[in-house]
């Protein structure tokens, strides 16, 4: 129902690509995998069509879908989603930005899940790392020898699907 409000809806196409991508989490967490993904999809052609390929709202869309993909298994697909969006956003953003830290993360999930683990541990070594501040916001953090990457808890709060907690694997 609200997945057929938006799609109605007339006007901004970022308004719109912005819901779709907001109604994702919503429905993963009904266990609506499916219809998730479907979102992410229609976010991401209508992102694609009507704003343009190389946007951070397609982008957005990617991150959407590689993120799913990781939770429930598809890696391959994680990897192919979480590649796009990661060249948009290198187009896009500083190289220290936190969200290229966190598709490189996800880039490095897939791999890893895929038996990959030297380019999983290079994808991990190269992610800028990631911390909230005191207002839940992201920003680079300072190296901290002898520990991994910094995986806090994003804005967006929980992921949750059959395998949260999959972004701080390693």
């Amino acid at each position: 129902l609200a997945q057929a409000a938006i799609e109605g809806m007339s006007g901004s196409s970022a308004l719109q690509v912005r819901l779709l991508n907001s109604l994702g989490p919503v429905l993963r967490r009904e266990g609506l995998y499916d219809e998730e993904e479907a979102a992410y999809r229609k976010a991401l052609a209508l992102a694609e069509k009507e704003i343009g390929p190389r946007s951070r709202q397609a982008a957005d869309s990617l991150a959407n879908l590689g993120t799913l993909f990781n939770v429930i298994g598809r890696q391959d697909e994680s990897l192919q989603a979480s590649s796009r969006d990661l060249a948009i956003r290198r187009l896009l953003l500083d190289s220290r930005h936190p969200d290229i830290g966190r598709v490189e993360n996800t880039l490095a999930n897939a791999l890893f899940d895929l038996g990959r683990l030297d380019e999983a541990l290079a994808a991990h070594a190269k992610a800028p790392r990631v911390a909230a501040d005191g207002d839940g916001h992201d920003r680079p953090a300072e190296p901290r020898p002898g520990l991994g990457r910094v995986d806090e808890p994003t804005a967006g709060g929980d992921r949750g699907g059959p395998r949260a907690g999959t972004e701080a694997r390693m």
